[in-house]
């Protein structure tokens, strides 16, 4: 950890973030900022976001998003929420959306909101290998950066279905964790947050609870209520890890 707040510090000071303060005495007092989270852990609880931060925000994603979309009330707070059926990453610069006639690529690029919630890698959960999905999954979220340099990206890990076309027990473990491990190891390498919501959505196996999905992958309203308390709860604060040190 200590290992990474240096990289941390000298990567900051290496892109010109510290800024120069006068003292009382009138002298030099060099400032710079100093980002101290831990990309490799997932988004801590925090006080709940209000309507504001919702405001500012977008969600994209496969069908599991659809259940934010019909069933919650973060779109009554402000949300703007799209989604694509059956989407794989490879499809989302040519899929249109459900309810527009754009892609997600092109709505993601589009929005001038501060938060891009993303979540994919349903589709692709049967795959053995992950690494040319988190090679893809990365130049996405380069470009989306490159557009706007100020936004804030929330990739958001899958909970467990119960089960799943071709895969079995098991099988839909390893492959979940597979998947999740990926989204975890790119969140750290970009420095993006990551939201874990297992511990709002499984029950004591380890799988999304039965009474919260109706076909065992698809959140219903009452999954959907608590999808969206935990993503209310899991708002990272940039004034609580971003300090100014002066020296």
């Amino acid at each position: 950890m200590k290992k990474k707040l240096m990289i941390a510090a000298a990567v900051c000071l290496l892109a010109g973030c510290g800024k120069q303060d006068q003292g009382s005495s009138g002298s030099g007092i060099a400032c710079r900022y100093v980002n101290y989270y831990d990309y490799s852990l997932p988004v801590p609880e925090t006080e709940a976001a209000d309507n504001t931060y919702f405001e500012k925000t977008f969600f994209a994603g496969d069908s599991r998003m659809g259940s934010l979309f019909l069933y919650s009330d973060l779109k009554d707070s402000g949300a703007e929420i799209h989604y694509a059926e059956s989407l794989s990453l490879w499809r989302i610069y040519d899929m249109k959306a459900e309810d527009t006639d754009a892609s997600l690529y092109d709505l993601m690029l589009k929005t001038d909101r501060k938060y891009l919630y993303i979540l994919i890698g349903i589709n692709e959960v049967r795959s053995k290998d992950f690494s040319s999905w988190k090679k893809e999954a990365g130049s996405l979220i380069d470009e989306i950066r490159e557009k706007h340099p100020g936004i804030v990206i929330y990739l958001m890990q899958s909970y467990r279905p119960r089960n799943i076309t071709g895969l079995e027990g098991d099988q839909i473990k390893t492959q979940v964790d597979l998947l999740n491990q990926a989204i975890a190891e790119l969140a750290a390498e970009k420095h993006v947050y990551f939201m874990n919501p297992e511990s709002a959505l499984m029950d004591d196996t380890g799988a999304v609870r039965s009474d919260y999905v109706w076909d065992g992958l698809h959140l219903n309203v009452d999954g959907t209520k608590a999808f969206s308390e935990y993503i209310r709860t899991h708002a990272a604060k940039e004034e609580e890890y971003v300090k100014e040190i002066c020296d």
